[in-house]
């Protein structure tokens, strides 16, 4: 998996002794199945998280939970940790839409298919109600994307669904009115969950011993307008100090921090206080992290013994998970600490983040080692780091992170990491501007300090080249590709960016005809990525190599390439590439004549395609069932399977397959008899496939075109496509 799980944002926290069950906001949520989305909005202190955590361990229904924090503003990592937190409660779900997110590699994610296929995923695993807490949304709330997925999911999940949403701040959801006049929202705002007299009463007779009568329950509730933070978090908090320090007009930034101060962090011992300050910078942390980042612990103690003491007065900390030696601090108190410290002493700051970046970046824990940076404020380190982590992050399908980390970085920082140069280029088309890309990636060819590189100016030419080809420039991408493998085999020691090459050479002389050349890049590529023992990359090869062996007749082999494919796609659990391959196989077998044996590959094909309901491969498999009915005469069958897949490629401008519908609308109106429609669709088909200069393509019109001719009985005509054709 691309994304590292951490697994105290996803396990339901553990129900303190002290957490006091408020019967009245119970009341207010046990209606929670009635509605899609519960929405808890209210300022920092107001006991949200207690209030969800005590209703999922008495819900009577299952009950997930994810605790947002910044980090999850990178969609896929806040996705993942969505599904996996579903798959603790329900472990048939979650491979469908998993396969999804770690296989899309080199296109922008498509946030529609994945809430389509998460769907189907809950859908076909989770047959009872439940519930979903987001705990802390506010923490991505000004994501459009993560906004977006969640309302769309909202609306278009099976009504066993819940979601619980908990944010200190108001949510932006698109069409919130719209669900809310549909009475799919309930909502819980600071006034319901605001302290009252008889709560603050019953909170301080259990927590603290504490007996107080109705009249001061009353003036303390006033005073405090039902803020009661202190009371919910601390253990050493004085009634009095309370009284006297409660806030009665904000409840959030520097007044929270004063009471923090004033009635926790003041009563510490000095030693005690010094490591709260320096550890807040850890977002975990255990006695080994705090040596590889603090230091040595002062003389007479360990860390492991500060870090006992810091338990034992229940310091706002919690484990990891049970029985770990990891620790966090809650978020409200790290968040004080971190401000204190900045402001007491920022060279040290400076010094632990340093530390803490090496760490992160010695275990390739990218995304955190990238939050750290950001905070150092230091642009030449930020270049530096996503030079180590763009590898990863590209072949692992991250692209969208990759992309937002490149497009803050400034270009007089690129310099000396010429790399990131081409990087933002591909990144660029990727993410649906291949214009914007290209752009980027002519700058790149051309910058001085890629020229003087054979590494650099390789991997700049193949990200050009897959624009190129993306475009339908297959030419311009046959050039690059050629002159990247030549660099790539001078440059040397980088043999994974020679078998990128190998196959990207493939493709470009697949797509203009040049079959025998195609045929020997594929295989050169297939040997060197086995060679590296990458079996992901060698099997998206096989199933290059597959298809153009299948276009010459060589059916055996073809067939032998594809199965290999599909061995390791069933082995890695990769559904997407699952369908696609077997839409193959069913062509391959469509193909040699055995119709019942193609027929049974596409209805496994489209069964895949449904399920993590990628609309490319159903585009492509309803065009295979079209083929097929057309081949069997069955012609009203044909017109709607091909129908279907229009409409499909047309919803993911899929160029070749837009191009090779209408050639085949075409052989659908020949066949039936009527050759004007037959005509127009072939005249389309040529306006399409002049924008794409593919020889490939140009090959099958000219086929088409012939067999036009020959049904009008114009045989010399018919000839020359043929000929053309061939």
């Amino acid at each position: 998996m691309s994304v590292i799980v951490t697994r105290t944002k996803i396990l339901l926290p553990r129900r303190r002794p002290d957490l006091m069950s408020r019967d009245r906001l119970l009341e207010l949520v046990d209606d929670v199945l009635d509605y899609r989305f519960t929405l808890v909005s209210a300022p920092a202190g107001y006991g949200k998280t207690s209030l969800l955590i005590d209703l999922a361990h008495q819900a009577k229904y299952p009950v997930s939970w994810l605790s947002l924090d910044s980090l999850d503003q990178d969609l896929q990592r806040f996705l993942t940790h969505l599904i996996k937190s579903l798959n603790l409660n329900f472990s048939g779900f979650g491979s469908s839409t998993l396969s999804l997110l770690d296989n899309t590699s080199s296109l922008t994610f498509d946030l529609d298919q994945l809430i389509r296929t998460l769907v189907n995923d809950m859908y076909d695993n989770i047959p009872e109600h439940f519930a979903l807490i987001l705990d802390d949304y506010h923490l991505v709330d000004d994501n459009q994307q993560i906004n977006r997925f969640i309302s769309h999911l909202g609306q278009e999940m099976d009504e066993n669904c819940h979601l619980i949403l908990s944010s200190r701040t108001l949510f932006n959801l698109p069409d919130l009115a719209l669900m809310v006049s549909r009475s799919l929202i309930k909502v819980l705002g600071n006034e319901d969950l605001a302290f009252q007299p008889e709560e603050i009463k019953s909170l301080l007779e259990k927590n603290y011993q504490q007996h107080i009568s109705d009249q001061e329950s009353q003036v303390l509730a006033k005073k405090s307008e039902g803020w009661i933070t202190g009371l919910l978090l601390s253990a050493e908090i004085n009634l009095d100090d309370l009284t006297i320090h409660s806030r009665t007009a904000k409840v959030s930034g520097v007044d929270i921090f004063d009471f923090l101060a004033e009635q926790v962090l003041n009563q510490q011992t000095p030693l005690i206080q010094d490591f709260l300050l320096r550890s807040s910078y850890l977002e975990e942390f255990n006695a080994e992290l705090c040596k590889l980042v603090l230091g040595k612990p002062p003389k007479g103690t360990s860390w492991v013994k500060i870090i006992s003491q810091v338990l034992k007065k229940n310091l706002f900390v919690l484990p990891v998970e049970d029985d770990s030696t990891w620790l966090r601090y809650h978020h409200l108190f790290r968040e004080f600490l971190q401000y204190r410290s900045r402001h007491e002493n920022p060279e040290e700051e400076y010094q632990l983040l340093r530390r803490l970046l090496t760490v992160y970046t010695n275990d390739s824990s990218w995304e955190k080692a990238y939050a750290v940076v950001r905070r150092l404020e230091d642009p030449s380190a930020t270049a530096k780091l996503i030079t180590q982590a763009s590898s990863h992050l590209f072949h692992s399908g991250r692209i969208n992170l990759l992309a937002a980390w490149l497009k803050i970085l400034p270009d007089k920082e690129l310099e000396n990491y010429p790399e990131l140069f081409a990087l933002r280029g591909v990144t660029t088309t990727m993410m649906g501007d291949p214009l914007l890309g290209l752009s980027q990636l002519h700058m790149a060819v051309r910058h001085p300090s890629v020229l003087q590189n054979n590494k650099h100016l390789s991997r700049a030419l193949l990200c050009r080249a897959t624009t190129f080809r993306l475009l339908g420039r297959y030419t311009d991408a046959q050039e690059d590709a050629i002159q990247a493998l030549k660099l790539s085999k001078e440059a040397g020691n980088n043999t994974t960016l020679l078998a990128e090459a190998e196959r990207e050479t493939g493709l470009a002389y697949q797509n203009l005809g040049n079959i025998k050349k195609a045929q020997s890049s594929f295989r050169q590529s297939l040997r060197t990525y086995r060679s590296l023992n990458d079996s992901k990359n060698a099997a998206l090869v096989q199933m290059d190599l597959g298809f153009l062996l299948s276009t010459q007749g060589n059916f055996p082999e073809a067939n032998h390439q594809y199965q290999q494919a599909l061995n390791i796609w069933l082995k890695l659990g990769n559904i997407d590439q699952q369908a696609f391959l077997m839409n193959n196989l069913g062509v391959l077998s469509h193909a040699k004549g055995d119709y019942s044996k193609a027929l049974d590959w596409y209805k496994l094909a489209l069964q895949k395609a449904n399920q993590t309901a990628n609309l490319r491969s159903q585009a492509f498999t309803n065009a295979s069932l079209g083929d097929l009915a057309l081949d069997l005469f069955v012609y009203s069958a044909a017109s709607d399977y091909y129908n279907l897949a229009h409409q499909l490629a047309e919803a993911i401008k899929e160029g070749f397959l837009l191009s090779y519908l209408e050639l085949r609308f075409s052989a659908l109106g020949r066949k039936s008899g009527d050759l004007l429609s037959a005509g127009q669709h072939l005249k389309t088909a040529y306006d399409l496939i002049c924008q794409h200069s593919s020889h490939y393509e140009l090959g099958l019109w000219h086929l088409e075109r012939g067999n036009l001719y020959l049904a009008e009985n114009d045989l010399f005509s018919a000839e020359e496509d043929f000929l053309k054709a061939k």
